[in-house]
Order: structure tokens, then C-alpha cells, then sequence
């Protein structure tokens, strides 16, 4: 059976290779969270008053899925890292705002097409919510432009307003939504319709996991990422992926100071 082979990238660090044993994403994201054993537990979490105790409160790591999975299906394939967080990491899985149907790319001949993007669980068919495939954009053919994005955007901001989180992890175009996330949270002002009275909905993300990431094309992405952006960030990279190539994740991995 081929290998799949990935290089992990720390921003201002050394690049390491990895070689898995398996073929499809989903398979390949959780054999390598499992090898490389990424832990959120550092830095210590400052207490919070919890009643009459004062417990640490959760450090809450927002997760972003990939095209085509929704928060259920993500958090399925990512369920041997959610065991091992234990009670003090809350990862926060949320679905992508847009429903797919079988006119978008990967519905037809659905079950090869959505095992290859790492969702075969979906259906796109089905009434059942836990099974919509779902995305945050939707590139045109050229890759020149993502669609939607915009309203994602929004959707993120709002979901920021209502809590605070430690970090960001997102596969493939949850990746790329999560470095651009990042980015903004960094100048909230280069994009105003994310402002909430003027001011960012969250202070800036103190680390960003991005998993067969890609840049995003046109505005506001180029307004947004300016010439780089500085929080900390861990890339991984499907040097054999299929969907996502080494070259397009590198170029993400560029924008880093």
C-alpha cells in the first residue's frame, strides 16, 4: 500500500518528516495527530471563580472541519485526541455555514469523491443534520476567487463574541479558515465588517494548528494576511495529499513571520 507522506512545520522552526501508513485524509489526519501527540496543556490556565472554588477554567481550542465533513464527522475522526485532552481542553467543534448538495464538488459519484476528501461519512442526501456535509467557501474552478467566504467570516465572528478561545485547528479548508482567522484577529480593522462597534469580537489567538492548510485567493484574504502574520502556528502538510498539494500549503506557510 502507498504511503502518505506529510512534513510538519513550526512557524520559526525546523520542518520534520512524517511517514504514514494510510491513504485517505481522515485516516491520515488522525495517525498523525496520534504520532506527533499535540498537546494544548502549556502554558498553565490562570484560575477562574467556579462558585465557592476556584478551579481552572477550560482552555476551549475552536475546531474548524474540512470541506464536506461537519463538527459531528470531525470530531469523530479527531475523537482519540479528544480523549486525551482530559477536562481541562475544551475543543469547541462547530459546523461550517454551508449546507453542499449534490451539484457541488464531490456529489457526484458521492461516496468515492466524499471518502477523498475525508467525509465519507456524509450524505448529501440525508435528512439527518449530523451527516450534512457542510463547507466554509466555495472556490470557482480557476481558484481565483472563494466564494462566501465573507459570510463565513461573519459567522466565525459571531461565534467569537460569544466566548473566548485559547487556539484555532482546522483541516484543509478549516485550515485555511483558521490561519485567516488568525490573521484577522490580528487587524481586525483590515476587514470592517468584522468589527463589533468598532472593535474586534476577540483578542488575538495565542496559537493556530493548520492541517493540509491552503491560502485563500482574492478579497478579503489579500487585505487581511497583508504580508505576513505572527501567530504561532503549527503546519502540517500531505506531501502525497490528493486534494490539497504540498505547493498550495506552502504558500500558506509563507505568510508566517
Amino acid at each position: 500500500m502507498a504511503k502518505l507522506n506529510g512534513c510538519v512545520t513550526f512557524c520559526n522552526g525546523p520542518s520534520q518528516d512524517y511517514v504514514g501508513q494510510s491513504r485517505t485524509r481522515g485516516k491520515y489526519l488522525r495517525e498523525l495527530l496520534v504520532v506527533l501527540k499535540i498537546s494544548f496543556r502549556s502554558p498553565p490556565v490562570q484560575p477562574e471563580l467556579r462558585g465557592d472554588l476556584k478551579m481552572p477554567a477550560p482552555r476551549k481550542v475552536l475546531m474548524l472541519h474540512g470541506y464536506a465533513q461537519n463538527a459531528n464527522i470531525f470530531s469523530k475522526h479527531l475523537g482519540a485526541l479528544r480523549e486525551s485532552m482530559g477536562k481541562d481542553i475544551d475543543l469547541v467543534f462547530v459546523d461550517g455555514p454551508i449546507v453542499l448538495h449534490p451539484v457541488d464538488p464531490g456529489g457526484s459519484s458521492a461516496s468515492t469523491s466524499l471518502t477523498v476528501l475525508g467525509a465519507s461519512e456524509a450524505d448529501m442526501t440525508s435528512s439527518d443534520s449530523s451527516a450534512t456535509p457542510r463547507a466554509w467557501f466555495k472556490l470557482n474552478p480557476e481558484r481565483t476567487a472563494a466564494h462566501r467566504l465573507e459570510n463565513s467570516l461573519l459567522y466565525l465572528r459571531d461565534i467569537l463574541q460569544r466566548d473566548r478561545y485559547d487556539g484555532v485547528f482546522g483541516f484543509s479548508q478549516g485550515a485555511s479558515m483558521a490561519v485567516l482567522l488568525s490573521a484577522l484577529l490580528e487587524r481586525p480593522h483590515t476587514y470592517p465588517p468584522f468589527l463589533i462597534d468598532g472593535e474586534a469580537p476577540h483578542p488575538p489567538l495565542k496559537f493556530c494548528v493548520c492541517v493540509s492548510g491552503f491560502k485563500l485567493p482574492g478579497y478579503p484574504s489579500t487585505q487581511i494576511f497583508g504580508t505576513s502574520y505572527s501567530t504561532p502556528t503549527l503546519h502540517i502538510l500531505g506531501r502525497t495529499d490528493v486534494v490539497v498539494i504540498e505547493e498550495w500549503s506552502k504558500a500558506l506557510l509563507n505568510l508566517a513571520e
